[in-house]
């Protein structure tokens, strides 16, 4: 697998937003303005991942001041056990802790058995 990641910004909010919808688990897709709004504030802290130039992972992450957040974390179903999910956590903490953050809290549905 030749993966690559980068900080998410809206030119990959319709793919991000094509995989929540596929991907089980993830909860509602947030509104275009709204999407746009997060990623305004928080992209450097939020990952996408690519293979061949096709996006096969996404995190969102965000940052209050005091703490880290993570939401949102999807790997595309034939990406999974590849260490895609890993990466993007990997880096959005670096990219967290660079910004003040000392803790992360990760929001999870409880029904989300897969993520559990």
């Amino acid at each position: 697998m030749s993966l690559e990641t980068a900080a998410m910004c809206a030119a990959d909010m319709e793919a991000v937003a094509a995989l929540w919808r596929e991907t089980e688990g993830i909860g509602d897709v947030p509104s275009d303005p709204a999407f746009r709004a997060f990623l305004l504030r928080n992209g450097e802290f939020c990952r996408v991942a690519t293979e061949n130039g096709a996006l096969v992972g996404a995190l969102l992450a965000s940052f209050d001041g005091f703490r880290g957040y993570f939401y949102r974390l999807a790997v595309r179903k034939t990406a999974r056990r590849h260490g895609v999910a890993a990466r993007m956590v990997e880096e959005a903490t670096e990219a967290l802790r660079a910004a003040g953050a000392d803790r992360i809290n990760l929001h999870l549905f409880d029904t989300n058995v897969t993520a559990r």
